[in-house]
């Protein structure tokens, strides 16, 4: 087993319980807890890291900090965030498998590759060091939400769950021709499990809040 990373625990969720039998967290009076609020408990903690990127990106381009230390920094953070979401998803750090590490550093190599291109483009002069920076930012710190519901997919699947419904939050409400939209996906209702687009790749990107809800169509249970 590999060691736990060195992440404050935010994650972790120290005041529930795993019930590694249904995939689902409990609290203390042995009720599931609704998967809004696992979510709710994710949005939190991403939150958390992505306004540090932020502060970081407005460091270096004020010159509080130099690109060497911003760089560093950063990356760090990036891939702390989809450590955050796959350690949620799997009910704690000490339900990590080699495996799940091994996934979501693949997910995080492919963040560092978008990330050494954004270096490229400052160097360039294509990107300025403004606001937009910032923005830019905060999308690789809202990007674990994705790995929580790629992680979340694919144990609901092994659970026996077969249909998945796109759920609208309150400031979901992206559409577009070119990239699936939020509207669109919670308009398609229930679908063949691994059908709609992930959280994460629809119009809205990493700052997509939608959710999902699996189904298995034989008995009609939801989760």
């Amino acid at each position: 087993m590999p060691n736990v990373p060195n992440i404050q625990p935010d994650p972790l969720l120290p005041d529930y319980r795993w019930n590694a039998a249904a995939g689902r967290y409990i609290s203390s009076n042995g009720r599931f807890l609704s998967q809004q609020t696992i979510r709710g408990e994710l949005d939190k903690a991403l939150d958390n890291v992505t306004d540090r990127l932020v502060s970081l990106a407005k460091d270096f381009r004020t010159g509080v900090i130099d690109g060497r230390t911003w760089q560093i920094e950063s990356m760090s953070l990036i891939k702390q965030v989809h450590l955050i979401g796959g350690a949620m998803e799997k009910g704690g750090w000490a339900n990590m498998t080699q495996s799940d590490f091994g996934r979501i550093g693949q997910i995080v190599r492919g963040e560092y590759a978008y990330y050494n291109n954004l270096i490229k483009q400052i160097e360039s002069g294509q990107q300025r060091l403004d606001g937009t920076l910032d923005s830019r930012m905060r999308l690789y710190g809202q990007a674990g939400r994705g790995t929580y519901h790629k992680f979340e997919r694919e144990d609901r699947f092994s659970q026996g769950y077969d249909e998945e419904r796109s759920i609208l939050h309150g400031r979901d409400n992206c559409s577009s021709s070119k990239r699936p939209g939020c509207r669109e996906e919670a308009a398609k209702g229930w679908q063949p499990i691994g059908t709609l687009a992930i959280i994460g790749s629809r119009t809205c990107l990493s700052n997509c809040r939608c959710s999902f809800s699996f189904r298995r169509s034989s008995t009609g249970e939801t989760v």
